[in-house]
């Protein structure tokens, strides 16, 4: 007879909401009890052309609400992506409402987004300012991707540059925008205690909800543990600075320089001139994807990286998390070694940052001791990938997402569900698994 005190099945409902994560996961205790954990909503797109992107939320959202109705429920933000945080902040006003009305037992976000960390770095504690200053980098980081929606308006007035090219920038930078209505929800929902922000070993606060579930915090380490999620971040703190600067300030200011020159609109450039033009803008265009790209990446390894332990059954849940969130886990830290001979027995995985080939390590992979290529393995790993291809990366340079290598060797190795395999019009899968 199964007990009260320990689930006896999971249900994981994986929406497809193109690039991007949301989860439903549903613990079934005896006597129809539940309690839900919805793990990041948001999306670059709308992977269903006759939805738009606050359709496709509505009907997510809906969906949830539908499923939760009258259940504990709690929120686990992985980290401040678009694609993971986006519907939080563009769902109509009813659904909205419910998860105002119903609030849940628990928000959970990275110790990054903890709204109590002192915002002035200079007036800080000591021990504080490293923290505050990478604080305030990321923040900082997030405004010049929304300043470089002016640059990319001027670029894409110009022909001299690949279509493709110019469209993963304008992608990286709405991916990073800081979705202010989101984070204002989430803050709201956090209040009176029910906001919880984690790092490395520290308690999730599920365990008082999830009675018979066994919850570890892998990641993101904090400064303290590990320098290393911040390297790429404020190596140059003046950059950041330098370049805010650069993209606000507006074009016409040079024309006091050469008040008597010509001006000629884009289209109609003299001759000579368009090969230094075209190099300048070039350059140009490197820079800035340079600067998204160093902010996507530095944003992932703020991912939270939950284990949730249930029996024989281990769920892993990485968010977006690359190799310097990962590193302390696995290698750097003083628990590495127990946390390998724990990430041995993983049984369903959900596929890190949508494929990308540094976000599922070959150390974490090689790990895993139940995949097979024996479809009939009843212990065989499933892997759950939320994905779109095309959207980021590049196949000639090895770096498109999802990496073609890897989902060869999830679908030889384990049970893969990718919502790039869902049928055309179908917004959700389920995975279901007895206890």
């Amino acid at each position: 007879m199964p007990s009260n005190n320990k689930p006896n099945k999971i249900t994981i409902r994986m929406y497809n909401v193109c690039f991007g994560d949301c989860f439903l996961l549903t613990f079934h205790y005896s006597g129809k009890k539940k309690f839900h954990i919805i793990m990041d909503f948001g999306s670059s797109q709308s992977p269903i052309k006759s939805k738009s992107k606050k359709n496709l939320f509505n009907e997510v959202g809906q969906d949830i609400a539908q499923n939760i109705q009258d259940d504990s429920y709690a929120i686990v933000v992985s980290h401040r992506h678009s694609d993971h945080i986006a519907g939080f902040g563009d769902m109509d006003e009813d659904t909205e409402s419910f998860f105002k009305r119903n609030k849940p037992k628990l928000v959970i976000q990275p110790w990054t987004e903890n709204p109590d960390i002192p915002a002035d770095a200079t007036s800080a504690p000591l021990h504080l300012k490293s923290i505050t200053n990478h604080i305030l980098m990321l923040r900082e980081m997030q405004n010049i991707a929304s300043l470089i929606s002016q640059q990319m308006k001027q670029i894409q007035m110009l022909n001299y540059f690949r279509a493709e090219d110019v469209d993963l920038i304008e992608y990286l930078k709405e991916l990073n925008i800081s979705n202010a209505k989101a984070v204002a929800l989430l803050i709201e929902l956090s209040k009176n205690k029910r906001g919880t922000y984690i790092h490395y070993g520290s308690n999730s606060g599920l365990e008082k909800h999830l009675k018979g579930v066994q919850i570890s915090v892998l990641g993101p380490p904090s400064l303290e543990q590990s320098e290393e999620i911040k390297n790429k971040v404020t190596k140059h703190d003046e950059f950041w600075m330098f370049q805010a600067q650069s993209i606000n300030r507006a074009p016409s200011a040079c024309k006091n320089w050469f008040v008597n020159a010509d001006v000629y609109e884009p289209d109609k450039f003299p001759l000579p001139s368009k090969w230094i033009i075209q190099h300048v803008n070039s350059t140009n265009l490197e820079q800035l994807f340079n600067i998204v790209t160093i902010l996507d990446k530095a944003l992932n390894n703020t991912s939270v990286i939950l284990l949730f332990e249930i029996g024989k059954h281990m769920l892993l849940f990485p968010g977006d998390a690359q190799i310097e969130n990962w590193d302390y886990a696995l290698f750097s830290g003083p628990d590495a070694e127990q946390n390998q001979a724990l990430l041995k027995n993983v049984t369903i995985y959900k596929v890190g940052h949508h494929g990308s080939r540094n976000a599922t390590p070959h150390t974490l992979w090689d790990l895993f001791q139940n995949k097979s290529e024996n479809a009939d393995n009843k212990r065989r790993l499933k892997t759950l990938l939320s994905t779109k291809p095309g959207k980021h990366g590049k196949k000639k340079d090895k770096t498109e997402v999802p990496r073609s290598t890897l989902v060869k060797a999830l679908d030889d190795n384990s049970e893969l569900h990718s919502t790039d395999d869902l049928a055309k019009g179908e917004w959700y899968a389920d995975i279901k698994i007895d206890l």
